[in-house]
């Protein structure tokens, strides 16, 4: 028997999706283009050590690009919902096209209430 009370449960769709692909549609619901260049991984490997050295030596916050947010963004993920759909009965309900939309609009309201103000 699975404890609910500590269990730890990953919550996605079951799509999987590149970043590129993800980047591309929100870019297009945002009606923006966007131009992605490849890099070597090795190259933004390097870059990303020698900015958590020089942060780490100011004492300055993590920076933006980090190796393991290279690494991160270097591979193709997909959360594993298997435990939550054998524990909770969860299925998804909204596809990443629905979610990507709304995600959109809702950014779009918070914008609008930060020119209002």
């Amino acid at each position: 028997a699975t404890n609910l009370e500590t269990q730890v449960y990953n919550v996605s769709n079951n799509e999987p999706m590149s970043i590129k692909s993800l980047l591309n549609k929100v870019f297009e619901g945002r009606r923006r283009k966007v131009k992605l260049i490849p890099v070597s991984y090795v190259f933004l490997l390097k870059v990303a050590h020698i900015l958590e050295v020089i942060y780490r030596r100011f004492n300055l916050p993590e920076p933006k690009l980090t190796q393991y947010g290279v690494g991160l963004l270097s591979k193709s993920q997909v959360l594993n919902t298997d435990a939550i759909q054998r524990d909770l009965s969860y299925q998804p309900i909204y596809s990443l096209d629905y979610a990507i939309k709304q995600y959109l609009i809702w950014e779009q309201t918070q914008s609008e209430c930060i020119t209002d103000a």
